[in-house]
């Protein structure tokens, strides 16, 4: 009975990686209370970011067990009304009235709470791209079944998106999705050729668009746009020199003082490292990366095509923003709006990673149930990465 308390019982000893999975994100999501309660000393007092996060979490929690409880076969059933829900909030946020305009883009709708409606378009995306995969499992080599019609509905869903404009999370449903479909089956050289497509289309808006392309033309140049386009760049920059090795300790950072923008949502990395030092960022990053290879390696025994494809999509879609927001932070990229998942403030991207962590632990379960039209042997799944 002792040994049985000691080891965690029966229980634990069959989730051992979705408790690893769900320890590594508490871990992230305390390192973001305590930086947050850090800023909220400063200039965020009167609003108290971390109290607010609290309150959050707390609704993040129970989207994260219902669904991680949601049986797979049901999950998939649900995909239509997702999609379509998704879809109408999509056109309904570009509505003048409905959609809620900050910082000249239309993102959020207001219904008792400021909801961020691209949240919901990730996890609606991957659900559709499992399903047509698992699905389709035999034609994923095929021009039009393993490319042009999932990349055509993926086109549809980032266009939406891209209109609001969020030019960041749009790049990132295109990246999961190009991902997905490549582990699918996809062949590589129809995905290269969208790459260059989207690419062109990109860099067309960026020029027709003066502010995104002053925004790009200063960054190109950081150093001679310090106190015009690249100034919260150059800021974060400071904060990484500032902390040093070591960091300057929790609430002895100076950036946070009004003079880095948006600290505690999409430049919360800089505050962090500024306060923990260059280590206690590589000791975030290496969190991230041990999320990745534990639930990359377990999802390789899933013999569900569809939890198998959904459980990557989860997975690449907080991984990729990971990078995305840290690149952004450290100047490897473009100023974007892009929030640190588990870490930046942020109702609607809290719940959104944690939805995405009970659909990672659910993927894990071995025993996923196999559905109707998805074959469970893993070699028809196309493509798998072994570690």
């Amino acid at each position: 009975m002792s040994f049985e308390l000691l080891s965690g019982g029966p229980f634990l000893r069959k989730r051992k990686r979705e408790c690893f999975c769900v320890l590594l994100a508490l871990l992230l999501t305390v390192t973001g209370f305590v930086i947050l309660s850090s800023a909220s000393l400063s200039f965020l007092r009167s609003k108290n970011y971390a109290l607010k996060q609290l309150a959050w979490w707390g609704l993040a929690l129970g989207a994260f067990g219902l669904t991680a409880l949601i049986p797979t076969e049901k999950l998939r059933k649900s995909l239509p009304f997702w999609v379509w829900l998704s879809f109408g909030l999509l056109l309904a946020v570009l509505i003048p009235g409905l959609g809620t305009k900050v910082n000249g883009s239309r993102r959020w709708i207001h219904c008792f709470l400021h909801i961020q409606v691209s949240e919901l378009a990730k996890i609606a995306l991957i659900l559709w791209l499992a399903d047509y995969i698992g699905k389709n499992a035999e034609w994923m080599d095929s021009f039009w079944k393993g490319f042009f019609k999932p990349i055509l509905f993926c086109s549809v869903w980032a266009g939406l998106v891209l209109v609001e404009p969020d030019y960041g999370t749009a790049v990132l449903l295109l990246a999961v999705a190009a991902t997905l479909l490549f582990l699918g089956g996809a062949k590589i050289r129809h995905l290269l050729s969208s790459v260059a497509g989207f690419l062109l289309l990109f860099a067309l808006l960026v020029w027709r668009n003066p502010p995104r392309l002053k925004r790009i033309l200063s960054f190109l140049d950081l150093e001679g746009n310090r106190s015009d386009g690249s100034y919260q760049l150059w800021q974060a920059i400071l904060a990484f020199v500032s902390g040093g090795p070591w960091g300057r300790g929790i609430g002895h950072g100076r950036q946070q003082l009004t003079y880095l923008p948006e600290a505690h949502t999409d430049f919360i990395y800089a505050v962090l490292v500024e306060e923990l030092g260059c280590i206690g960022g590589m000791l975030i990053i290496g969190l991230f990366s041990l999320l990745f290879l534990s639930v990359l390696s377990g999802l390789r025994r899933q013999e569900s095509i569809f939890a198998r494809i959904l459980g990557y999509g989860a997975l690449f879609l907080i991984i990729y923003q990971s990078i995305l927001n840290m690149g952004v932070v450290t100047a490897c990229f473009p100023t974007k709006g892009i929030p640190l998942p588990f870490i930046s403030y942020g109702g609607s991207n809290l719940i959104t990673v944690y939805v995405l962590l009970g659909i990672m632990t659910h993927a894990l379960r071995p025993e996923g149930s196999s559905s109707e039209g998805d074959p469970a042997d893993p070699s028809s799944a196309g493509r798998s990465l072994d570690f």
